[in-house]
C-alpha cells in the first residue's frame, strides 16, 4: 500500500504538471492583452516564426522531420489561439519560413499554406513583412521566390498601412537596399524599395511606425537593454543569405526620408532596444518559435491611444523547461519503483501519464 501511494503521488504531480505545461501555461496569456481604453487599437507583432522545415535542422523527409515540424507547430499554435481573436491586429515580422528562400513555387505554396493553418484567424487583419529566410538577402535575393511570396501573402514587399489614432505603419524592404547595382536581374527589386522610402520626404501629418525585418545600423558594443538573453549587443556579420544589421549608409538613407516614432525589427531571435543618434527608439522582437535559438520565445503587443503608443514585449513560455519536469517526473517514477521495488509499476504510471499527454496533443 505504500508503494501504491508514492506512486499516485507522483503520478498527480504529473498530471498536474501537465495541466500547466500543456493547457494553462498558454491561456495565461490572454491576461496580457488587456485593454487600458475602450478607444485602444492592439497590433500583435510575432517575429521570425521561421516554421520548422527540411532546411531548419537539414533532416531529410520522414518521422524525425514530421516530429519536428509537429512540436514546433503546436507550440507555436497554442501561443497563438491565446491571442488571435482579442488584438485588432497582427503583424509578422519577417522570416515566415525557414527555407523559403530555397522552395519551387509549389512547395512555397504548400509551405505558405501549412503557415496558415498554424496561424489561421478569421476576424482580425494581417500584415507581411518578407525576411531573408522567405526570399533572400541583398545581392542574393532569389529572383523567382519574390513573386511567389507577393503572390501567397498577397501584399507587396513595400507599403503602408493607416492605423486608429493618426499613426500610419510603414513596411520597407531594407534588404533591398543591399543589392549591389551590377545585379541588373534585381534592379527593379531594389528601386522600389528606394523610390517608396522616397515618397515619404514630406510626409509630416501622420506618425510613423517603421518595419524593417533586419535591424537598422547601429555603432558596434551599442547594448540592447536588460531584457536581452542571449549576447549584450548585435553586430554585424555576414554570411550565406544574411547580414545582421542594414548597412550604415542605407540606415541613413533611411532616415533622411522617414521620420519614425519608432522602429520595430526582428531577424536576430532575441530583445534588443536601442536609441539610433536622432532619438528614434528601435525596437527587436524575439523569435516566436522555441526551435530558433532563443529558450525565452516571445512577442510584441503595441498598444495605440490617443495619447501615444506602448510597446510590451510578452515573454512566451519555456517549452524546453516543461520537458525538463517530465524527465524529472520519470526519474522520480524510477526512484520509487527501485525504493519499492516494484519495477513492473514503474512502466505503468508512465503509461498512465503518457496517455493524459497524448490526451492534451490530440485536444
Amino acid at each position: 500500500m505504500k508503494s501504491e501511494r508514492l506512486f499516485q503521488l507522483v503520478r498527480n504531480l504529473c498530471i498536474v504538471l501537465m495541466l500547466y505545461n500543456e493547457s494553462f501555461a498558454y491561456k495565461r496569456l490572454k491576461f496580457s492583452f488587456s485593454r487600458e481604453t475602450d478607444q485602444e487599437y492592439q497590433l500583435a507583432i510575432i517575429a521570425d516564426p521561421q516554421i520548422t522545415d527540411a532546411y531548419s535542422y537539414r533532416q531529410k523527409s520522414g518521422f524525425l522531420l514530421y516530429m519536428t515540424e509537429f512540436y514546433s507547430d503546436i507550440y507555436m499554435k497554442r501561443c497563438f489561439n491565446a491571442f488571435k481573436d482579442v488584438v485588432d491586429s497582427i503583424l509578422f515580422l519577417g522570416d515566415l519560413m525557414d527555407g523559403g528562400r530555397e522552395w519551387k513555387s509549389k512547395q512555397f505554396q504548400l509551405e505558405f499554406q501549412r503557415f496558415q493553418r498554424l496561424f489561421y484567424t478569421t476576424n482580425t487583419d494581417v500584415y507581411y513583412v518578407a525576411g531573408n529566410h522567405d526570399i533572400g538577402f541583398g545581392s542574393t535575393t532569389v529572383v523567382g521566390v519574390i513573386e511567389d511570396f507577393k503572390r501567397n501573402t498577397k501584399q507587396d514587399l513595400n507599403y503602408s498601412v493607416k492605423l486608429p489614432h493618426s499613426y500610419v505603419l510603414v513596411v520597407v524592404n531594407t534588404m533591398a537596399l543591399e543589392v549591389d547595382d551590377s545585379i541588373k536581374e534585381l534592379k527593379d527589386y531594389k528601386n522600389d524599395a528606394m523610390q517608396f522610402i522616397k515618397s515619404f520626404s514630406n510626409h509630416t501629418k501622420e506618425k510613423i511606425i517603421l518595419v524593417s525585418h533586419v535591424p537598422l545600423y547601429r555603432p558596434p558594443r551599442t547594448k540592447c537593454g536588460g531584457q536581452r538573453t542571449t549576447s549584450q549587443s548585435i553586430e554585424q556579420h555576414k554570411g550565406y543569405q544574411y547580414q545582421n544589421l542594414i548597412s550604415q549608409a542605407n540606415t541613413d538613407f533611411v532616415f533622411s526620408y522617414i521620420k519614425p516614432e519608432i522602429v520595430l525589427s526582428g531577424d536576430d531571435h532575441d530583445f534588443c532596444q536601442i536609441k539610433h543618434p536622432h532619438g528614434v527608439v528601435e525596437v527587436t522582437v524575439p523569435t516566436f518559435s522555441w526551435l530558433q535559438g532563443n529558450d525565452y520565445p516571445g512577442m510584441g503587443l503595441m498598444r495605440l491611444n490617443e495619447g501615444g503608443l506602448k510597446l510590451n514585449v510578452i515573454r512566451l513560455p519555456n517549452q524546453k523547461l516543461f520537458y525538463h519536469s517530465y524527465v524529472s517526473i520519470a526519474i522520480a517514477f524510477i526512484l520509487v519503483g527501485i525504493f519499492t521495488r516494484e519495477y513492473k509499476k514503474i512502466l505503468i504510471y508512465i503509461g498512465q501519464c503518457l496517455v493524459v499527454y497524448a490526451v492534451f496533443l490530440l485536444f
